[in-house]
């Protein structure tokens, strides 16, 4: 039998900008007040002459589990574990357009901002198996498969708002939504590893192992 933990830590982000150049002059940004109030003349954007965009995301998940090794035969052993699994993630995404072209704000370069984010919390329970096989001089072929159920709450964020004087700060008169809202359901998870494995006695009660 043996007892474990192993924690998964991922960051992953990203950016990128496209300029007038990339556009083109005939792709515009229009507020989502045109046509629908008053306001529309002063809050419309002409030709945007940039758009920037970027994306974080970060995954983190703790599995403690319990397990118990068989030796199948000489060469092959299986390996069936069970235990509690916790998740986090959480992704936030900013797309930023700007230009020059506010009727209100003539040759005065302005902005329109739009950032979702959504935070994820899962626990559940995780059950699997993982197999090696032995093939000589420290060699070995793995292969795990694991299935988890978990109980998820996300949160979602939107919001949106015009940078009417391209100071790139958004201030409480500049921003017009600002939505959230709660998703809670079951979420499956399937986990499946291959690899090969390369391990070497050291001393009496330590080995030491390398896997891809």
């Amino acid at each position: 039998w043996d007892l474990g933990v192993n924690y998964t830590y991922m960051r992953v982000d990203g950016e990128d900008t496209y300029v007038d150049g990339d556009l083109g002059d005939t792709r515009a940004l229009t507020s989502p007040y045109a046509g629908t109030m008053s306001l529309s003349f002063f809050l419309s954007m002409g030709p945007v002459e940039q758009i920037r965009t970027e994306r974080e995301f970060s995954y983190d998940q703790v599995n403690m589990e319990l397990g118990r090794n068989t030796a199948i035969s000489e060469t092959l052993s299986l390996r069936l574990f069970g235990g509690f699994s916790a998740v986090w993630t959480d992704m936030e995404t900013d797309v930023n357009y700007y230009g020059d072209s506010l009727p209100a704000f003539d040759g005065v370069t302005s902005g329109f901002k739009h950032r979702n984010t959504a935070e994820s919390t899962m626990f559940g329970i995780r059950l699997g198996g993982d197999a090696e096989m032995k093939l000589g001089y420290g060699f070995s072929l793995l292969g795990k498969a694991a299935g988890a159920l978990y109980a998820a709450d996300t949160q979602y964020n939107t919001s949106e708002a015009y940078d009417l004087n391209g100071d790139g700060i958004v201030n409480d008169f500049e921003v017009w939504s600002d939505t959230s809202m709660d998703d809670y359901r079951i979420v499956p998870a399937i986990e499946v590893e291959a690899g090969v494995a390369w391990e070497k006695v050291l001393l009496d009660n330590l080995n030491f192992k390398v896997f891809a």
